[in-house]
């Protein structure tokens, strides 16, 4: 799979981010190259890169706050596992 070239998008985008208070939150299902990470880092401007993994994580986390609608468009449907130490 071919990495796209996200550290130029990265540092264009941040461009946009002028007012106190805005955040620029990057996702990525494929993670980001250590340039990427460098920029968001050394940015003067507040950055959030989110793997895929960090994701699901944050989407787990507030599923419960979603309004319905929002549910809908990622669905989670919890899976029990027995564990016979209790």
């Amino acid at each position: 799979m071919k990495r796209r070239n996200f550290f130029g998008k990265l540092g264009a985008s941040l461009g946009l981010l002028q007012k106190d208070g805005d955040v620029g939150i990057f996702i990525s299902s494929s993670g980001f190259t250590s340039d990427s990470k460098t920029t968001a880092r050394s940015s003067h401007v507040h950055v959030e890169l989110i793997d895929l993994s960090r994701f699901i994580e944050l989407w787990q986390e507030f599923y419960h706050k979603l309004s319905d609608e929002d549910k809908a468009l990622l669905p989670l449907i919890p899976i029990y596992f027995y564990s016979p130490s209790g």
